[in-house]
């Protein structure tokens, strides 16, 4: 192989490693929208959430927290729910039952029922651009009303 060639070689394979390296961040940074942050997994925890989750947070001594999905590493700091198990578990342990949802006009809303008494249930018609934003929203409601009962 020429020198020429060397290089030429080289120059693919790091291509091919960029493509890739890229690939990965990019289906790393869908996959981080199904989990929950990192401060509504904390509080999660303080309200009893305990099952097995598919992705988890690392915390690392200076601070910094990254979420890891599907990792065989031993340092799981923070198990990471991802939403669908964070609005299960308000429904079968406290009975509340949250549902961001598409509102008149292009906007999101949330709607919170309460599936022990119907008359505090309520549907909060705050305007939200995104459904990814009313879905945080409603999880952080949940987080409060449940706190608010402790």
């Amino acid at each position: 192989m020429t020198p020429a060639q060397y290089n030429e070689y080289q120059r693919q394979a790091d291509v091919i490693e960029q493509n890739e390296k890229r690939k990965a961040e990019k289906q790393k940074t869908v996959m981080n929208k199904e989990f929950i942050p990192y401060e509504q997994a904390l509080a999660l925890k303080e309200l009893g959430f305990n099952e097995p989750c598919l992705g988890f947070y690392r915390i690392f001594s200076d601070g910094d927290i990254e979420l890891l999905i599907n990792s065989n590493s031993n340092m799981r700091h923070l198990e990471a729910p991802t939403f669908l198990q964070a609005f299960r578990f308000f429904r079968k342990k406290y009975k509340l039952s949250g549902t961001p949802q598409y509102f008149t006009g292009g906007y999101y809303c949330y709607t919170i029922n309460d599936m022990k008494d119907t008359e505090k249930s309520n549907r909060l018609f705050t305007e939200f651009e995104s459904y990814e934003e009313a879905e945080i929203a409603c999880l952080e409601k949940l987080i409060e009303i449940v706190k608010s009962k402790i």
